[in-house]
């Protein structure tokens, strides 16, 4: 059997489609987070402020890392 990764690129192209939708969910949910006290939204105006912008914080560098990762050219 080998154990040699062999290019598919329907396989990679799905990955960066998943990685980039991802990556918009997360980076979504971070700047409701993060900005939601801006548009008077009651659900995010009731959590607490530091688990609001650490969890916030957390997401947008998540969703970042996916967004690199869905547009680099080679996976890691």
């Amino acid at each position: 059997m080998n154990m040699d990764r062999q290019p598919n690129n329907q396989t990679d192209q799905l990955r960066r489609i998943t990685d980039i939708a991802r990556a918009v969910v997360i980076l979504g949910v971070s700047i409701v987070l993060l900005v939601g006290d801006f548009f008077h939204l009651k659900q995010v105006e009731s959590i607490d402020p530091l688990l609001k912008y650490l969890f916030g914080g957390a997401s947008f560098f998540y969703g970042s890392f996916r967004l690199y990762r869905g547009f680099k050219k080679e996976q890691l």
